[in-house]
């Protein structure tokens, strides 16, 4: 067996701690098996359910499902989609006598599987009923634990405008490190863009130097550059400078205007993205968000990322997507035109993150998305009625092969603790169960390859 000439993990490395990821290339995997590649976990959240539970959800079981007009966005990933319906959040639904709100319930049972932590110090925050944060770990943090040693980050978390109108309160929260322990996810695209390719801490003035300067971080990297170049062949330095452009345009979109240093050099300041906790600016700051993801897991940054847009009972005012009442408010007056266009804008979301993770090669024939399990998930099922039946479970990706996808199976209301296996033991942790055992144990049956 040849001896790869580059480690997977190998960086370009520039002065003050900044270190840009490389993408799988195929001197990183000379000889090396198809195992060799990284499974990944991406929970991707959207909220408020649907109100078209019944069309969402498609009728056809099999590989001749149907999408419907809220998920239709999803037809270009469409045989990269396994569609689990009838999968309950069962333990959520014996915490509703409790009185907490049952967005706050759905949302901190969604990864953990336990009993929410009932807060009467929310009382009133947001409806006239408590809420409080998840009562263990969040399957993410869980499998970071497990295998992020690997990577330079155990787990990415990214959100976009997730504080409530009201502060942080439990719906913001959908990451748990355990019990009553809510894990914040970065809302700021420029600050994740420094985390992530700086030395993880924030700490470097590398980039901030650059953008004064009027420079990319590019340029404090050529030397390395120039050094990886000598040691791939033509088709690795093809995807080198395609992912190059890549981070690139993102720097561009994320830099910071600043003052100018020389007004007559001729160059203009960097263009803004605007206050990212802006609701106005929700739809670019997604985009920011999704790309820096892509970016992250293609170069192995990570294994585990999530992305939760808004926060649960969300009150946004979609206006993009030409709604003018809140997200929230609409999903209690039953389905209109104006809500279908919010939830298809949440699904072309999740359609253009899938076909970027398609695009990213792996080096082999296989994609970025082929090695990762993407669930997008929501916090109740009908938002009308908050039901806990037939919660949201669209996976895209086979996670290395791992599941099958194509098509639409029918779980006859398991319990979602069932899910959580399904989707530990597809990332190679051959655990029977989490969360709270007393819901259901082992696998959901006929979903794992």
């Amino acid at each position: 067996m040849r001896i790869p000439r580059l480690s997977r993990r190998a960086l370009l490395r520039g002065a003050g701690g900044l270190a840009i990821g490389l993408p799988a290339l195929e001197a990183m995997f000379e000889g090396k098996a198809r195992a060799a590649r990284p499974k990944r976990l991406i929970v991707f959240f959207t909220p408020n359910g649907t109100n078209r539970p019944k069309e969402f959800i498609p009728a056809q079981t099999g590989t001749n499902f149907v999408l419907d007009q809220e998920s239709a966005p999803l037809q270009a990933v469409r045989n990269k989609l396994l569609i689990l319906s009838g999968v309950n959040y069962e333990s959520a639904k014996k915490d509703i006598p409790s009185g907490g709100d049952l967005h706050s319930i759905g949302l901190s049972h969604m990864l953990s599987g336990v009993k929410f932590v009932n807060d009467p110090r929310f009382y009133g925050k947001v409806s006239n009923q408590s809420a409080g944060y998840s009562g263990g770990i969040s399957l993410d943090q869980y499998l970071a634990r497990k295998i992020g040693t690997d990577t330079k980050f155990p787990s990415l978390e990214f959100g976009v405008c997730t504080t409530t109108d009201f502060g942080v309160l439990p719906f913001s929260r959908m990451i748990s490190a355990g019990p009553n322990m809510p894990v914040p996810s970065e809302n700021d695209p420029g600050a994740m863009f420094t985390r992530i390719f700086s030395d993880g801490n924030g700490t470097s003035g590398v980039i901030d130097k650059a953008h004064a300067q009027r420079r990319s971080i590019l340029d404090f990297v050529r030397d390395d550059l120039t050094r990886v170049g000598g040691l791939v062949g033509a088709n690795d330095k093809k995807k080198i400078d395609s992912h190059l452009t890549a981070v690139r345009d993102l720097e561009s979109r994320l830099a910071r205007p600043t003052p100018m240093v020389n007004l007559s050099c001729g160059m203009g300041s960097f263009p803004s993205m605007g206050d990212p906790l802006d609701k106005a600016n929700f739809p670019n700051t997604t985009k920011q968000m999704m790309d820096l993801m892509v970016l992250a897991l293609k170069c192995d940054a990570t294994r585990i990322a999530s992305l939760q847009l808004s926060w649960a009972r969300s009150t946004l005012i979609h206006t993009w997507a030409n709604a003018n009442k809140s997200h929230h408010d609409m999903s209690h007056f039953g389905s209109t035109p104006e809500l279908t266009g919010v939830n298809v804008w949440y699904a072309k979301q999740v359609a253009y993150f899938a076909q970027a993770l398609a695009a990213a090669d792996e080096g082999d024939g296989t994609s970025v998305l082929d090695n990762s399990v993407v669930w997008w998930s929501s916090d109740v099922n009908d938002a009308i009625i908050h039901s806990f039946d037939n919660v949201r479970v669209f996976l895209l990706g086979s996670c290395g092969g791992a599941l099958k996808t194509g098509q639409h199976l029918a779980m006859g209301g398991q319990p979602h603790q069932k899910l959580l296996v399904t989707l530990m033991n597809a990332m190679g942790v051959p655990e029977n169960q989490f969360g709270d055992a007393t819901y259901g144990t082992g696998p959901l049956a006929g979903v794992l390859a």
